[in-house]
């Protein structure tokens, strides 16, 4: 215990500034039980940057509950959600919204949250939700079919799920960063919804994530519309050759990121004249090229792109001849680190000229601009 007569040191009497980092990075239950130990960890436990950052999660205040129908089940507990709003919301600096299994419970959290901020907004000049500078949502949900091949279906975020999340975004006024991830949705309901982030963050935003935000092939020219953006992380569906000449004046941009990953459907290359145009108007955005998820794919070339880097995230994406030979030829003047994060097991030819780290060292010797490369977790500088 923390008292008069303990001499102050140890753990009890870390440094403020220490405390408070790792209070931060602690879930809420984890934080509530901190602040019980003693007085000095219950005091930084109140302090505003140990509640900057609230991820939502599932099960989340909620509380048992018998059912006829289902058993037992974990329904919100509003009291609990109620008592957390009213709190810490004027806190808060970054929100995420994790992927859920219980819909109706994530439904509730953004509702009551939009409510609360509605009713200040109306009753008085506060903004409870000011201070969130970061918002990012995830969303996930796979339904088993049963039949051939034991399928999986994807389903996405529209209906009364979407109309709340788009309510919830006109209330972050101090917002900066944005990151939408799988929302999955129709052609006819993206319309509405980008025109609204549109409106209100196009001069306010400096980070925009937008990752399968439908299930097809949709550009969106509004994503060369944010004028004050800087970071761009877009899948490739989302682009054609009249957004890249949009991104191509945007002046405050240093690095577009095109992401593919194993729910990326329908994607297709940009023409090479619109990169060209792109290379020569713009001098100071770096292209990133990154391929993540287990499904078997290949790396989207973009002909003529001036791509800075290229990543394997995670991926079942290897190095081949085909793929080495597309990135010399479209990259060899401007490709400067490629990097294998978590190289996969996967069936390759045991004849020596087909080896991966033969196609490395080649891209290595055609890219006048290489610099680094990693692979299988050994790094070479050149």
């Amino acid at each position: 215990m923390c008292t008069s007569l303990v001499e102050p040191y140890g753990w009890a009497f870390l440094p403020d500034l220490l405390l408070e980092e790792i209070f931060s990075q602690l879930p809420i239950k984890n934080l509530g039980r901190c602040s019980q130990v003693c007085l000095n960890w219950y005091r930084i436990s109140q302090q505003d940057y140990a509640w900057r950052r609230f991820q939502y999660k599932d099960k989340m205040f909620t509380r048992r509950k018998y059912t006829s129908h289902a058993g037992w089940q974990h329904m919100i507990d509003h009291w609990k959600l109620r008592f957390l709003i009213v709190k810490a919301t004027t806190k808060w600096r970054v929100l995420e919204i994790e992927p859920v299994t219980i819909l109706f419970n994530l439904y509730e959290f953004i509702r009551v949250l939009t409510n609360f901020s509605e009713y200040y907004e109306r009753n008085s000049a506060e903004k409870p939700l000011q201070g969130i500078r970061s918002f990012s949502f995830k969303w996930q949900l796979h339904v088993h079919v049963r039949g051939e091949n034991q399928t999986e279906r994807v389903f996405g975020t529209g209906g009364e799920m979407l109309k709340t999340l788009s309510l919830l975004l006109s209330h972050l006024h101090g917002l900066t960063e944005l990151s939408l991830h799988e929302l999955q949705l129709e052609p006819y309901e993206c319309n509405d919804f980008i025109d609204d982030i549109l409106y209100k963050f196009d001069s306010q935003l400096t980070s925009l994530c937008i990752i399968n935000l439908t299930k097809v092939y949709r550009p969106f020219l509004q994503l060369g519309l944010f004028l004050f953006l800087e970071h761009l992380t877009v899948s490739p569906q989302h682009l054609d050759e009249s957004i890249v000449i949009l991104l191509a004046d945007l002046r405050h941009l240093k690095s577009l990121i095109i992401l593919q990953n194993d729910k990326t459907f329908g994607a297709k290359a940009v023409d090479s004249k619109a990169w060209q145009s792109f290379a020569e108007r713009n001098t100071h955005t770096r292209v990133h090229l990154i391929q993540a998820g287990k499904r078997q794919n290949t790396l989207l070339i973009q002909p003529k792109a001036p791509v800075y880097a290229i990543i394997f995230d995670k991926s079942t994406g290897q190095l081949t001849s085909e793929l080495t030979e597309e990135i010399c030829h479209n990259y060899s003047t401007t490709l400067q680190f490629f990097l294998q994060k978590g190289l996969e097991r996967r069936y390759r030819s045991r004849e020596f000229t087909k080896r991966v780290d033969i196609f490395a060292i080649e891209l290595a010797h055609r890219c006048r601009s290489f610099f680094f490369l990693s692979l299988f977790f050994f790094f070479f500088f050149f």
